[in-house]
């Protein structure tokens, strides 16, 4: 749990999955998955994780998940987990009604509107995938705000100056964003973290598993990020109980 005087903890967990804490609010965001192609699923040591984070929070746990891919959302993985710890599964995609999640609870997200979840400001903003030729399914950002800390969650979309004219306000100099597409950060993309979204630290993780990863993708994004990094804070999480305060 966050010490006194900080707003909140960001942990990473697996791939794309990573979890706020703030107080004794825990939130999970694609965090509960079977993993696809070069992407671990949920491992022993993120659910551990979250087992230790969810005993002293409040329940449910908001679990909120920005599309429905394997990497990032399961069926079976959400239905295990929910009976031990009791989730609310929050997505602006209805192809997850159709979902068997056993105990969890499910709410729809509305698109570009805010939702108020107790004392959680939560806005899935709809973008474009960076294929969306192969991968036309619903993507969404997240802007979530939380015990006075915000962070914006890129998803596996494409922000564009169209989606930030639209949203700016939920997006615009957030204490976190986390990139959840880090082998896409090219030049242009920092460029356009740095001008449009100016986060305190920008946090990238959806990096390959290593056993599945022939590129050294982790290595290299480092090395990458020392000489072009527009002059933000990056921080490249790739194992869970990696962690940062915001």
């Amino acid at each position: 749990m966050p010490e006194a005087g900080t707003k909140a903890r960001l942990y990473q967990l697996d791939n794309a999955g990573f979890a706020i804490v703030s107080g004794n609010r825990l939130l999970l965001v694609d965090a509960l998955h079977p993993g696809s192609r070069f992407y671990g699923g949920l491992s022993q040591e993120a659910l551990a994780l979250i087992r230790r984070l969810a005993s002293g929070a409040s329940k449910p746990v908001p679990l909120f998940i920005t599309h429905l891919h394997a990497d990032h959302a399961g069926e079976a993985a959400i239905r295990e987990t929910a009976t031990e710890i009791p989730l609310v599964v929050y997505t602006a995609d209805p192809a997850i009604l159709g979902w068997d999640l056993g105990a969890a609870e499910v709410t729809l997200l509305p698109l570009d509107e805010d939702a108020v979840i107790g004392d959680v400001l939560a806005r899935a903003i709809a973008l474009p995938h960076l294929r969306p030729e192969r991968y036309n399914i619903l993507h969404t950002a997240l802007s979530l705000q939380v015990g006075g800390a915000s962070v914006f969650v890129s998803g596996d979309g494409l922000l564009d100056e169209r989606v930030y004219e639209r949203n700016a306000p939920y997006i615009k100099g957030a204490g976190a964003a986390v990139c959840l597409y880090s082998y896409a950060f090219t030049r242009h993309n920092l460029a356009f973290a740095k001008a449009h979204i100016a986060p305190h630290i920008l946090i990238a993780n959806h990096f390959p598993h290593p056993d599945l990863d022939k590129f050294d993708t982790l290595t290299r994004f480092k090395a990458y990020i020392e000489k072009e990094n527009e002059g933000m804070t990056i921080i490249p999480f790739s194992m869970a109980g990696d962690g940062v305060e915001i």
